[in-house]
């Protein structure tokens, strides 16, 4: 079965579920039912299938837990094995507020869609990313290599590709001034060749 459509079977199960349970046990129209946690497990292992909570786990990567980056809130979902495998969370940290989608790979981000805001800043996109080899996580846990993104940055929009290390390689931007680059970098930042000169 596919990715998406995982995830659609997993959020159409969780929501069958509460509605089962409302009409099962008879709540009527303007009652809440109001929790901090829901987990739905494997009925097989035992294994989670989704957690939606208040402050969701710490990441399982092969078994092996890893600390988040930060401390979010929201739904986590999981594959056969009980990898995390994506999520949809929130989180405000130091003043940053941040959501997030993603889809992962076994042990890496794959997909992620955020934005961040702060009072005086925001950034919108679209991320996909390198998966890791298995020494590659072990170094540097989940985070991948952004190889393709997309995003909208205080006023700046910009579509990046990148080589292996996430560096840029290929830059296309409107920035703040409405002025449109088509860069060509090599892999120190430095322009090679401005496709669009004046």
């Amino acid at each position: 079965m596919k990715t998406g459509m995982k995830i659609y079977f997993v959020i159409s199960t969780a929501l069958l579920l509460l509605l089962s349970y409302r009409v099962f046990f008879g709540l009527k129209t303007g009652n809440e039912l109001i929790l901090n946690k829901l987990s739905i497990v494997d009925r097989n292992s035992g294994k989670p299938v989704l957690i939606l909570s208040d402050s969701v786990p710490e990441p399982t990567f092969d078994g092996k837990v890893l600390p988040r980056i930060f401390k979010p809130r929201g739904l986590i979902y999981y594959d056969s094995k009980g990898n995390e495998t994506g999520g949809l969370v929130v989180s405000n940290q130091e003043g940053k507020e941040t959501a997030m989608f993603s889809v992962d790979y076994n042990n890496t981000d794959a997909f992620n869609i955020y934005k961040n805001e702060t009072d005086s800043t925001y950034r919108m996109g679209i991320v996909i990313s390198d998966r890791n080899t298995r020494k590659e996580f072990e170094e540097r846990g989940s985070g991948g290599i952004p190889r393709i993104v997309l995003q909208n940055r205080d006023k700046t929009a910009a579509f990046a590709i990148t080589d292996t290390k996430g560096r840029e390689r290929i830059l296309f931007m409107v920035d703040n001034n409405d002025e449109v680059k088509l860069l060509v970098l090599d892999s120190l930042g430095n322009t090679v060749k401005n496709l669009i000169d004046k």
